[in-house]
């Protein structure tokens, strides 16, 4: 297989067809269209997520790649309406990543950790000959309540429903690509450009948003990672069993992503990005104008539909959307 998340036929075929579940604490796990597992306990229930990343050298952004994905773990916790409480962390390191290394790395998770008023909880961190780049995974992990009726999000997705943008997308991968290909950006950019590029990260963060859509009756919250917002609509709808229509024009991204991915061939609908959520729900305009009273930024960007069809316009234009490749945050795998 290639360096990467693995396909989606893979994960079906060979992974979710393979594991039978054998106990009823298990409300939801891991499947297309959802961002994590729901274990029912005796007070309520726990929500788990995992995120896992190959750490680039620290030179290129490894300390960074390392705080993103512990936003993400945390984000995929409240997409399943939970209250963020820790993330633990596994990391798998070659000999020749030492300690200043590691210190970095921790250093950094711990501050984003404190931001968030999470606790971040040690685990296994182990040297191996066997890998060339440190891996790290992160398990995020946080409860829901209980009260009335289990509400399992996206258990009630269905045609007709409105498809919403919450954020920017593309946001997270082109702060890696800006800490990664610094000296060419400033070399075709002001450095006020890049200043704001970097300044992207104080969104990552989207516990408030999730929170807000769930108060506001969102049938699903799906954050937007890996293949970007057109793998992100591939999954919910391929989740659901549904078809979708959406109107690519609509979908938010900010002008420095635009410019970033034009400067390094780049397709920002494909980009990994943390910070944004796709949203379904039944009047997607009234939870548009309720996020935005709130602060949130939101836009309805197109609905689901019957039937398996999955179509994306741009202004005259019409094609379907294509199951997505996982290349990794920045769109492209490592041959």
């Amino acid at each position: 297989m290639k360096e990467g998340r693995i396909s989606e036929p893979i994960w079906k075929r060979s992974v979710l067809r393979k594991i039978k579940n054998r106990r009823s604490e298990i409300k939801q796990r891991a499947e297309v269209g959802r961002a994590g597992s729901i274990l029912s306990v005796k007070e309520g229930s726990v929500a788990v997520s995992a995120k896992a990343a190959f750490l680039p050298s620290l030179l290129s952004g490894g300390e960074l790649c390392a705080r993103i994905l512990l936003h993400r773990a945390v984000n995929s916790c409240v997409a399943m309406g939970a209250e963020p409480l820790a993330v633990q962390l596994q990391l798998l390191c070659p000999e020749a990543f030492a300690e200043p290394d590691l210190r970095k790395v921790i250093g950094g998770l711990e501050k984003e950790a404190e931001k968030l008023g999470i606790s971040l909880l040690p685990g296994i961190i182990e040297a191996s000959l066997a890998v060339k780049k440190p891996y790290l995974t992160l398990s995020g992990f946080g409860t829901r309540e209980q009260a009335g009726q289990e509400f399992l999000p996206g258990q009630n997705l269905a045609a007709n429903q409105d498809l919403l943008v919450v954020n920017w997308i593309a946001m997270e991968a082109s702060i890696q690509l800006a800490a990664i290909y610094e000296k060419e950006l400033r070399r075709r950019f002001t450095p006020v450009f890049v200043s704001h590029i970097k300044e992207l990260f104080q969104y990552l963060s989207v516990v408030q948003e999730a929170k807000a859509a769930f108060r506001y009756h969102a049938a699903a919250v799906l954050p937007i990672e890996e293949g970007g917002i057109f793998g992100a609509l591939w999954e919910l709808a391929e989740g659901a069993g549904l078809g979708l229509e959406v109107d690519v024009r609509a979908i938010p991204v900010k002008q420095e992503t635009i410019e970033v991915c034009e400067l390094l061939h780049k397709n920002p609908y494909q980009l990994s990005s943390a910070g944004s959520l796709l949203i379904a729900a039944e009047d997607g305009e009234h939870l548009r104008k309720s996020l935005m009273a709130e602060g949130m930024s939101a836009v309805v960007i197109g609905r689901l539909t019957e039937g398996r069809d999955r179509i994306l316009f741009h202004g005259e234009e019409k094609r379907f959307l294509e199951l997505p490749n996982y290349g990794g945050p920045l769109g492209e795998r490592e041959e």
